[in-house]
């Protein structure tokens, strides 16, 4: 299966008193980044801003106290290849979008068990910067946060109601979960996990 992570950094523990209180609002993960891997993601998707000259792993304000050099050389310690994401937390009208356009110019070269896909920036239209494996591109496995939704924005919670209704059809025996007739799946477009596609998925 290739199953990747969506804010993957967002399962690392908080830098900052205001990334503690903000946490609840940013979580896509409930798992570290190693705890995902072990759990079979093979694709990490990493947001980043830069604090005091070094660039961390973040999401909107929320920041991680994990540096994304370090969260870099631990994946590419893992015992499988792993593909990277890495997305500039911020606008390209930033002053600090050209320093995160020099970090990443050939980081692809600078790991040797690491794929990156591609380098983007989120703000003002999230946009590509730079695409390294078109072929690994991934599709979304987690609920978007649009329309109504937008009113509480917790990626967490829409992930919880959404598990709900759909556990509600599942039966449990020795062999695992069996689903009835009629199941819901996690919308009508949501990708399965045995497709031949990267899938991002929150929460893993």
């Amino acid at each position: 299966m290739k199953i990747g992570t969506h804010n993957s950094g967002t399962g690392e523990r908080p830098g900052n008193l205001l990334s503690w209180l903000g946490w609840p609002l940013a979580r896509c993960q409930g798992k570290t980044l190693r705890e995902q891997y072990e759990a079979g993601a093979r694709m990490f998707d990493l947001r980043v801003k830069l604090y005091k000259d070094d660039w961390y792993l973040a999401h909107g304000a929320w920041r991680s106290r994990r540096t994304l050099l370090g969260a870099l050389l631990e994946i590419n310690d893992y015992p499988e290849v792993c593909r990277v994401i890495l997305t500039y937390e911020g606008s390209r009208h930033d002053a600090a979008f050209a320093r995160f356009c020099e970090m990443t110019d050939g980081i692809e070269h600078a790991f040797s068990t690491l794929r990156f896909v591609y380098i983007a920036v989120k703000r003002p239209k999230w946009a590509f910067v730079r695409v390294i494996d078109k072929r690994s591109y991934p599709v979304q496995g987690f609920v978007p946060i649009t329309g109504w939704r937008r009113i509480m924005p917790v990626p967490w919670v829409w992930y919880f109601v959404r598990s709900l209704h759909y556990w509600r059809f599942a039966t449990f025996g020795p062999d695992g979960p069996t689903f009835c007739a009629g199941a819901p799946t996690f919308g009508a477009d949501a990708p399965t996990l045995d497709t031949k596609k990267w899938v991002l998925v929150d929460f893993l």
